[in-house]
This record gives structure tokens, C-alpha cells and sequence, in this order.
């Protein structure tokens, strides 16, 4: 993931970004939830557009 405050990108997308990085390190995953109030605790803040769910400030790169 890259961190910029200019950039957004859908919540569903980017937790399975994670679930991806955490097998692959064969680590334990988060639930969604706990995954979002994580996001929040390091000072993403997400919203609705759409009907769809938006974390600000992150956008990710095109490797996994």
C-alpha cells in the first residue's frame, strides 16, 4: 500500500489486499471488522460514496 493523504480506495479491496499479505506471511488474519477499527486506529478515516466504502489516504500498488 502506498500512504497519501490525496489518495483513496475502496475498504473491500484493500482488506483483501491484507487477507493476501497475511497468508502469504502465514499469519493470523483480522475479521473485517477488527481489520476497519485497525485502519481507524492508525488514522484512516473511511466513507461512503456510492453505496461503497472508502478508506482516504491510501491507495494500493499494483503488487501484491
Amino acid at each position: 500500500c502506498i500512504i497519501d493523504r490525496n489518495e483513496s480506495c475502496q475498504a473491500t479491496n484493500v482488506y483483501q489486499r491484507y487477507i493476501i499479505w497475511a497468508e502469504n506471511g502465514r499469519l493470523k488474519t483480522m475479521s473485517l471488522s477488527a481489520f476497519g477499527r485497525q485502519m481507524a486506529n492508525r488514522g484512516f478515516e473511511k466513507r461512503k460514496s456510492g453505496g461503497v466504502i472508502i478508506y482516504d489516504g491510501i491507495k494500493l500498488n499494483s503488487q501484491v
